[in-house]
């Protein structure tokens, strides 16, 4: 197996490096009819994670980039 990264050896190998990186509680949420993967940083609202689409235009959208924060009011896990 060939493993590319810029991340150091010892620490790939290392269990230490794997429990002490913590990941986020990730859940998908419909905006306007597109799905997301969201991380909730408050009951309505969320950093968005991952676009969960077919569509080439809705990655084109700026509102909904990876990163950015949106408000939602339905959760769907």
């Amino acid at each position: 197996m060939i493993l590319y990264t810029v991340v150091p050896t010892h620490l790939v190998v290392s269990s230490e490096y794997l429990a002490r990186e913590e990941v986020p509680e990730l859940v998908e949420v419909s905006l306007r009819g597109r799905k997301l993967l969201v991380e909730p940083t408050g009951p309505t609202s969320g950093r968005v994670a991952r676009i969960l689409s077919s569509d080439p235009a809705d990655y084109l959208d700026p509102e909904i980039q990876p990163g950015q924060v949106v408000q939602f009011t339905s959760q769907h896990s």
